[in-house]
């Protein structure tokens, strides 16, 4: 009788052990499977923290961190939420994930070897100003890897940012040469298009000069013979502007318009304290008076709901604001545009007669 209970629970036992190894096995695989989900989030981590470190000039200015199953993002150290850091910030983070994400699942030295198809949209924001340089300079990086890597891979990008077309235009000729000598059995190009009159239609540089060919699009628009750019005219201006601000007082335009250095410049007061306020009133002409929404704004597309006239007063004020300050400067730009000066005077003179 002990024998016969001994064997039976040796049975419920020996049961009891393959339950127990069929539950190791189970909890081993999933530990695995977490393993390597780690493992990879780390790899991705250390993508995109080197690409942000490669856009920002800076390896504390933006970090991604992984901690308790959780994304951290951390600000030269500190640990910031997503809505604390600015549009064109994520934008840069998100495009430093699109480029990450494409790498997943795969070892970064034959990952370049497939074929795809990049489509990136609007890779420079409004505000992205300051960090154009950086984004620019690690999208010809990342392009020129996957276009290198597959003879196949075609890339797109698309802008309604002028200077940034420009831009994209120098990434591709160059890349082009370097295809083509890695690849010479068959010629590689590219193409530049541009949306016109809701047509897409190829683009004609016509000796174009892409800050000259910003003020020339404000002008024409100011005299009405520009109506093809009405839905990014605000944009337009506003690169236009930010170009200049830099390129003459290395400052943004909002530092410009309120540097009383640079405003002292202004032939008379009254033009200072009305230039002073100039880029506050565009914007808040869409009817909002807080300033965060000032800041949030990410682009001018609140021109899409205001009257053709009220775009064409805020041009000719724009370019007023340019030519008070330097005449010889926007003149010089205006080179070809008929009656440019005359009509410029006599804008300023209508903005000096409602000052009175």
């Amino acid at each position: 009788m002990r024998y016969l209970a001994a064997e039976a629970q040796l049975k419920i036992e020996r049961k009891k052990l393959i339950e127990k190894r069929e539950a190791y096995n189970n909890a081993k695989i999933k530990v695995d499977e977490l393993e390597a989900k780690q493992k990879n989030v780390e790899v991705a981590i250390s993508i995109i923290n080197n690409n942000l470190k490669y856009i920002f000039f800076s390896k504390d200015r933006f970090v991604i961190d992984y901690r308790d199953d959780n994304y951290v993002l951390l600000s030269n150290g500190k640990n910031v939420k997503p809505s604390q850091i600015s549009q064109g910030e994520r934008n840069i983070i998100g495009l430093c994930y699109f480029f990450a994400s494409i790498l997943q699942y795969q070892e970064e030295i034959n990952a370049y070897n497939n074929e795809y198809l990049l489509v990136i949209d609007d890779p420079v924001s409004s505000f992205d100003i300051e960090n154009k340089t950086g984004i620019m300079s690690f999208l010809r990086y990342q392009i020129g890897k996957f276009l290198l890597g597959n003879a196949l891979t075609r890339a797109v990008i698309m802008t309604h940012d002028l200077l940034t077309f420009y831009d994209s235009d120098k990434i591709f000729e160059e890349l082009i040469d370097a295809i083509n000598k890695k690849y010479p059995g068959e010629k590689r190009v590219y193409r530049l298009y541009e949306l016109k009159q809701n047509e897409i239609v190829i683009f004609s540089y016509d000796k174009r000069q892409e800050y000259t060919e910003l003020i020339k699009i404000i002008y024409n628009f100011a005299i009405g013979n520009a109506e093809e750019y009405d839905m990014v005219i605000g944009n337009i201006m506003r690169q236009m502007l930010e170009a200049f601000s830099t390129f003459q007082y290395k400052k943004g335009i909002d530092k410009v318009s309120t540097d009383q250095n640079i405003l002292a410049g202004l032939p008379i007061k009254e033009y200072r304290e009305y230039f002073e306020n100039l880029m506050y009133r565009l914007i808040l002409n869409n009817g909002s008076h807080r300033l965060d929404q000032t800041k949030a704004m990410s682009d001018y597309n609140f021109f899409t709901v205001i009257s053709k006239e009220e775009k064409q007063r805020t041009a000719k004020e724009i370019l007023c604001f340019i030519y008070l300050l330097n005449k010889q400067h926007l003149i010089a730009h205006l080179d070809g545009c008929d009656h440019a000066e005359t009509n410029l005077s006599v804008w300023c003179k209508d903005i000096k007669d409602t000052l009175k």
